[in-house]
């Protein structure tokens, strides 16, 4: 059995259908949410994970989108954002994304799986690194499965824990170590295998500039996404220890 492993597309439908380009045959989809936001291409995205017929789970993003006013005043450009992509879904895919579970434990192959997003409290760090401690890591655990898959710090890595595995097959449409390519994982016969696969960063960049958001705001992102990194405004954490250790 062949399964693909994706996460935090982030509105990016080129990254994405590069995956699925380089993929070309697979038995079932997990997607550990962030369809939306960041990206030029919301609909488009839900729509083509709805059509995967992915076994899927919401992402911190998608809900924020979801939740928030698509009336409000505000000149924060982020703000803008979300505002734009909600009132760009369609009816139908923002119905699916609001009913998506926040976690899942499944079984396949005989792997014994959950799948969470990956956000953890503040005084863990609110995401999980590959230098994380061990007790942010605890966060993300639910239940007995010995396999822990999750998002959310776009960073792709596997570590053990103890008696359990944690695996982050990175993000598809946003990363952020300077290489600009797609990040995903399969799952083959019960083993995971980190892959990435490059996508045409320029198209996703044209659509960017169709957006109706500020231009330096869009100049930034494009930036960032020719770089392959998280723009500066963010200030998520110093990403620099992990691109010398050379995680992707």
């Amino acid at each position: 059995m062949k399964i693909l492993v994706i996460a935090d597309v982030h509105a990016n439908l080129a990254a994405l259908e590069a995956v699925l380009d380089c993929e070309a045959s697979w038995d079932e989809v997990l997607f550990l949410g962030d369809a939306v936001v960041s990206g030029p291409q919301p609909e488009e995205v839900v729509s083509l994970i709805m059509r995967l017929d992915a076994t899927a789970i919401i992402g911190n993003h998608d809900r924020e989108a979801l939740e928030v006013d698509p009336k409000a005043d505000g000149e924060d450009p982020h703000l803008e954002w979300l505002r734009w992509t909600k009132n760009t879904l369609s009816a139908e895919s923002a119905a699916w994304l609001d009913g998506l579970p926040t976690t899942l434990g499944i079984v396949r192959d005989g792997l014994s799986m959950r799948l969470v997003h990956g956000v953890v409290p503040a005084g863990h760090g609110r995401r999980v690194w590959p230098d994380s401690p061990d007790a942010a890591f605890e966060c993300l655990t639910r239940g007995d499965e010995r396999t822990v898959f999750f998002a959310h710090s776009h960073v792709q890595f596997e570590t053990v824990k103890g008696a359990r595995t944690f695996h982050n097959p990175g993000s598809v449409g946003q990363p952020r170590l300077s290489r600009p390519a797609a990040c995903y994982t399969v799952i083959l016969d019960g083993r995971a295998e980190m892959r990435a696969v490059p996508y045409d960063v320029e198209r996703t960049c044209r659509a960017m500039d169709s957006m109706p958001l500020p231009r330096g705001f869009v100049e930034e992102w494009k930036s960032a996404y020719r770089r392959g990194v998280c723009p500066e405004r963010y200030a998520i954490r110093d990403f620099a220890p992990l691109v010398a250790a050379g995680y992707r």
